[in-house]
């Protein structure tokens, strides 16, 4: 439940310096810490699905809040804060996230008449225009990208992580993925990999080509289980991540989740 306790996976990722030390710092980390944090994750079986309106991920302070009105709006933000997770040279990870989030609005479009109906279905009459089809956007699995995995221990004086390009959690499986081309792997990569995939039977490892397909399947993956629409800042008790979200009314991009 915690970066201190029984955690599976232990993960920073974005702009970072020394993994090594990220990932020891995280392990060491206080039982209270939030499992999702601007830089980490720790994840734990039976915590929730990472997306985009997880609480965590990224800081909405007021002022951000007040200046953003509807959902266009709040899309936009969250591209840029995951843009800013990453270098600006690092250009394959910048255009699968960019390419990533398309998709995602794509495949709201495609749904429409569904997600709306769910929406119909729970009480709240489309006519209102609140919430809409659209900020369904929110419920996108969330990519941590940049990641760097901590492995179970050192072994020959070898590195106790693995680097991955982004990180998916679907609340049951971790999708690794690995955009081909975007660097040359060594050895000591590969074993990394595999050691990875041995000592953690929940991870998939997702390798890409150009045009990255692939993509589109984790799109619908995260509107599978979505009832209805939340926005990015809605508040979530910790005891979210033991499987007991705490959710807010519904609420589109006019901001009616404030905290």
């Amino acid at each position: 439940m915690s970066a201190g306790s029984g955690a599976v996976l232990h993960v920073v990722y974005g702009i970072v310096e020394d993994p090594g030390a990220a990932l020891a710092r995280l392990r060491a980390a206080d039982p209270g810490t939030s499992p999702l944090t601007p830089m980490s994750f720790s994840m734990i079986h039976g915590s929730p699905a990472l997306r985009l309106n997880s609480h965590g991920w990224m800081n909405l302070p007021a002022d951000v809040v007040s200046g953003l009105s509807g959902t266009e709006a709040l899309l936009h933000y969250c591209r840029e804060r995951l843009h800013n997770r990453v270098s600006v040279f690092s250009l394959a990870i910048r255009a699968f996230l960019s390419h990533y989030l398309d998709v995602v609005e794509a495949e709201i479009e495609h749904l429409r008449g569904e997600l709306e109906s769910r929406i119909s279905k729970a009480g709240l009459p489309i006519s209102l225009g609140f919430p809409t089809h659209r900020d369904f956007a929110f419920s996108a699995l969330l990519p941590l990208p940049n990641a760097y995995i901590g492995l179970s221990g050192d072994r020959s004086g070898g590195a106790e992580f693995v680097r991955v390009d982004a990180l998916f959690w679907d609340g049951k499986t971790a999708t690794a993925v690995l955009l081909e081309g975007n660097s040359a792997p060594t050895r000591s990569d590969a074993q990394r990999l595999k050691r990875l995939e041995d000592e953690s039977p929940h991870v998939s490892i997702l390798r890409l080509k150009k045009p990255m397909s692939g993509i589109a399947d984790i799109a619908r993956r995260s509107l599978n289980d979505a009832v209805l629409p939340f926005g990015p800042y809605r508040t979530l008790h910790r005891d979210a991540f033991a499987g007991r979200e705490t959710e807010n009314a519904p609420s589109s991009g006019s901001g009616a989740e404030k905290a």
